[in-house]
């Protein structure tokens, strides 16, 4: 089986914990190159694996041809630097989220991939889960009219203030950090809202959102968000319907082994009363995203989430924090 050849932009913790380990035992991708500006550190992270190159410079290593794509855990603030100078090195690109921070730039970048005829992905892991696959499947053949949908991704982070997650400057703060994957969430569900309205209950004295809510209007549903890294909640997700409801408590809770579950409180094909329980295995979500991703590369194709998602995501996070900042309820 053909392998696509990655490398990786910096020693972030995301790519050693878990990225890494994920390349290493895909079926159909392998790690040849890590490059970080401490090169003590990317050796001794490299040396867990056989035949990586390592690299003292970004530049270096995009500039290789031993490498197809390259992944980017870089500060939020870096993605488009980076993203964009790799696509113009003529390789694939698996960017964390959130892809850049703002709408203009992510729009950009997806012109020039296809400018020079290269992919780029947004890393949304959590698509590729099992149990997402399965529950956005129930919601469609089970629900009818979804009535409301209710998202909680809140956790206390323990990291210190100089982690990136606290640095205004590297377009850190909750909503980036989490309540992206539930913006992401609701909009594979329901699509574009027309309206919203986004609230930050904490602001750290400088100037990041720790916590925060927001409300997304469509014609006859409603969308909750709850998102925080100062606060811990349930990390749920929960869909009433017309014809029933599905609750998925713990749904953004990513070390998980064994199997999840979530349930189905009527639903179009069950009596009245019903109560279904669905069980996915646990699988290693990093991993089951490099194999997609990489098999979108190596055969030219779009993975998800596609660019016009990404593009619409970034559209929706950017009139969050002018909603927040006006007090005001924003129209599509």
């Amino acid at each position: 089986m053909k392998k696509l050849r990655w490398g990786i932009l910096s020693t972030a913790s995301i790519a050693k914990k878990h990225v890494l380990p994920a390349i290493n035992n895909a079926k159909n991708a392998e790690l040849r190159a890590i490059a970080s500006r401490n090169k003590e550190r990317a050796d001794e992270i490299a040396s867990d694996y056989e035949d990586v190159i390592t690299y003292d410079s970004y530049e270096e290593l995009i500039a290789s041809d031993i490498i197809d794509a390259v992944y980017i855990p870089l500060p939020n603030k870096f993605h488009f630097e980076w993203t964009k100078k790799v696509l113009k090195s003529g390789k694939d690109v698996l960017c964390e989220k959130p892809l850049t921070l703002s709408k203009k730039d992510t729009v950009k970048l997806f012109e020039i991939a296809v400018e020079t005829g290269n992919r780029l992905v947004e890393g949304f892991m959590y698509r590729y889960r099992e149990i997402t696959k399965e529950l956005i499947k129930v919601a469609k053949n089970e629900l009818g009219q979804i009535h409301r949908v209710k998202v909680d991704f809140s956790y206390r982070s323990s990291r210190p203030k100089s982690d990136i997650r606290f640095q205004q400057d590297l377009g850190g703060g909750a909503l980036h950090d989490v309540g992206c994957y539930g913006v992401d969430f609701i909009l594979k569900i329901l699509g574009k809202p027309d309206a919203l309205f986004n609230k930050f209950r904490k602001v750290s004295n400088d100037g990041v959102d720790l916590d925060g809510a927001a409300v997304f209007s469509y014609p006859e549903t409603q969308a909750i968000l709850s998102y925080s890294i100062a606060s811990n909640g349930n990390k749920g997700v929960e869909i009433s319907a017309e014809h029933g409801r599905i609750i998925a408590p713990g749904f953004f809770s990513w070390e998980k082994t064994g199997e999840e579950s979530f349930y189905l409180y009527g639903g179009k094909s069950y009596p009245e009363g019903n109560i279904k329980e669905y069980t996915c295995k646990a699988t290693d979500l990093y991993q089951e995203e490099i194999e997609a991703v990489s098999r979108a590369f190596l055969n030219n194709i779009l993975a998800q989430p596609y660019p016009e998602e990404s593009i619409l995501n970034q559209e929706i996070i950017d009139l969050m924090f002018e909603s927040n900042r006006k007090g005001l309820e924003m129209f599509f």
